[in-house]
């Protein structure tokens, strides 16, 4: 990188006063980057920002928000730059996840930081899970810091990353929106617990830090499966929170945590990012009335090959929702980069999606592999154990006659499920503890800062609701009329209305008619997905593990492997069962 026209000074940034986005964006669309020091600069003077707001920002004006981003810097500026939005006055909401994964996270950080430099109140900047040390460090992030920069300019961003705020409260006439990255926790009851919070460091693997950034709404397919297992049997509308195994930390929440949560802090919905989606997506929790109760965001069009990107937008006539097409990245010439350091990350690109797909592969084998060794070893156990009370018959038929009341390979399954039951309702933890020890760490001065800070930011908050008009109907969100939709989808029934068959770029919802109602079609939840599908989500989107913990796996698994199959009555049979297990455990591991 010894071409000086490769590096944008901060000399050449500023205009009266303000960076310059349409230079920036000019450097960029060339391939070039920044000088590490302007970089180091801009994230000084944005962490100062970031210090004074609240980790809960309150907010009341017209509001467009974007979802996780992920470094699609190309897509992510012509969402910006769309005029659409000009004609109306606005807030934006960034939820969270600008980076990895994408080839240009360092262009779209540093777009968003100078947006926030350039419009403090105007811009707001939320917490994602992937604004985190270990997230970074394992999806990308880190190695294009150090890649296009130095380590020192990727531990500024890290320093940034933890002064991001958590949650902002929107207030609109039709109603009140709680927003953050991933959603509520069961430890989370009151708004004042999240200004306890202490967010100036990296994210805990646990307590209502992590939820607000790492929690799913529950989706019906993952409830039956689960329900199937027996893991839980509560019934689809009574079930609150269980744990989020498919990201390995934090809960699904289901649909009487979120009402719950909506009822007591006279909230209309949740709006949220963190999951890929067609756009913008609606979750109405399979309720009879389609009432949406949770909205997830995703702003990255292609992310998965063919998903659109969506903003939402929230204002006094109801919401808009505009979804985009994916655009393949074009530099413009002069290339100020050379075409090795350009083609690069291409070429690590291919290698990953080519040992995805390698994994995905293996971990299928390795699934049919296990399935065949336990069909193996329940037909060598059912033969050994017809063997031995053949034996016992000829030996003494007292014994034997006791054997056939009651089948040995059936009471040999029972007592390993009940040995398996036994181990799961101990190692079962209180799920709804609303009191989390981690909202203990921060002191009273924190707490007292940040109501002060929230205090400063305090909007004027608009009358929204009816005197006369009962609490609960805050959550009472119905669907339009096909009168009240907008006239290029007016001729199209509600069944009909989905984000598959609606045009791209265009605004879909909205009317000015009926203000005080919730102008909404849009997806359902995604169906189950293919096994190829889960383990590949399984395995990007779960939460990093470090050496400790996955040593701490193995010997707690290989520990009750080896007390599964060492309870056989056969010591022969129970010494090859043992030694089957613990191979059988291996595979899967790795």
């Amino acid at each position: 990188m010894s071409d000086q026209s490769l590096l944008l000074t901060e000399k050449d940034l500023i205009v009266n006063g303000k960076y310059d986005l349409s230079i920036l964006q000019n450097h960029f669309s060339h391939g070039g980057i920044l000088d590490p020091n302007t970089v180091v600069s801009l994230i000084n003077k944005v962490t100062l920002l970031l210090n004074e707001e609240p980790n809960l920002i309150q907010i009341d004006s017209d509001s467009l928000v974007f979802g996780d981003i992920h470094g699609n810097y190309f897509n992510f500026i012509k969402i910006l730059n769309d005029p659409q939005w000009d004609k109306y006055p606005h807030v934006k909401i960034f939820l969270g996840d600008y980076v990895d994964r994408g080839k240009w996270s360092t262009e779209t950080i540093i777009t968003l930081l100078c947006l926030k430099y350039n419009n403090p109140d105007s811009i707001i900047l939320l917490r994602g899970n992937h604004e985190s040390s270990s997230m970074t460090h394992v999806f990308g992030f880190e190695s294009e810091c150090l890649w296009k920069y130095n380590r020192n300019v990727y531990m500024e961003f890290i320093n940034l990353f933890n002064y991001l705020p958590l949650c902002v409260l929107l207030l609109q006439p039709i109603g009140t929106f709680f927003l953050c990255h991933g959603g509520i926790s069961p430890s989370l009851r009151y708004f004042s617990q999240i200004l306890r919070i202490n967010r100036f460091r990296e994210p805990p693997e646990d307590g209502l830090f992590c939820d607000l950034l790492w929690s799913d709404p529950l989706q019906y397919e993952v409830y039956e499966d689960k329900y199937e297992q027996g893991l839980i049997d509560e019934d689809w509308y009574e079930t609150t929170f269980i744990d989020n195994d498919s990201r390995d930390c934090s809960y699904f929440y289901g649909y009487e945590a979120v009402v719950q949560f909506l009822e007591s802090n006279e909230i209309r919905a949740i709006i949220r990012a963190h999951e890929c989606v067609d756009g913008v997506q609606q979750h109405d929790f399979e309720h009879e009335d389609g009432s949406p109760l949770v909205f997830t965001v995703f702003t990255s069009p292609g992310y998965d090959g063919a998903n659109r990107g969506g903003v939402l937008f929230v204002g006094n006539d109801g919401m808009k929702v505009k979804l985009y097409s994916n655009i393949e990245p074009e530099f413009k010439s002069p290339i100020y980069i050379d075409g090795f350091r350009l083609s690069m990350p291409y070429l690590f690109d291919k290698l990953q999606i080519a040992c995805d797909q390698l994994m995905i592969l293996m971990f299928n084998v390795l699934d049919d592999d296990i399935e065949e060794d336990l069909k193996e070893y329940s037909i060598s156990s059912n033969e050994s154990i017809t063997h031995s009370v053949i034996l016992n018959k000829e030996e003494d038929s007292d014994e034997f006659q006791e054997s056939e009341q009651a089948d040995p390979l059936d009471q040999l399954y029972k007592e390993i499920n009940e040995e398996s039951l036994l181990s799961s309702t101990q190692s079962k933890k209180d799920e709804n503890d609303l009191y989390n020890q981690e909202e203990s760490e921060s002191s009273d001065d924190e707490f007292k800062r940040q109501l002060s800070l929230l205090q400063k930011r305090q909007p004027s908050v608009k009358s929204t609701n009816n005197p006369n008009e009962k609490k609960n109907n805050i959550i009472s969100i119905a669907p339009p009329k096909e009168n009240s939709l907008n006239k290029t989808i007016d001729q199209m029934t509600i069944n009909q209305l989905s984000v598959a068959s609606l045009p791209n770029s265009s605004i879909i919802l909205g009317s000015s008619n009926e203000k005080n109602k919730l102008f909404l079609s849009l997806t359902t939840p995604d169906k189950k997905k293919g096994f190829f599908r889960y383990k590949f989500n399984k395995r990007n989107e779960s939460i990093p593990l470090s050496l400790s913990q996955l040593r701490d796996e193995w010997n707690k698994s290989l520990q009750k492997e080896s007390k599964d199959f060492s309870d056989s009555k056969d010591s022969r049979n129970g010494s090859k069962s043992s030694s089957l297990g613990s191979s059988i455990f291996k595979e899967r591991f790795f």
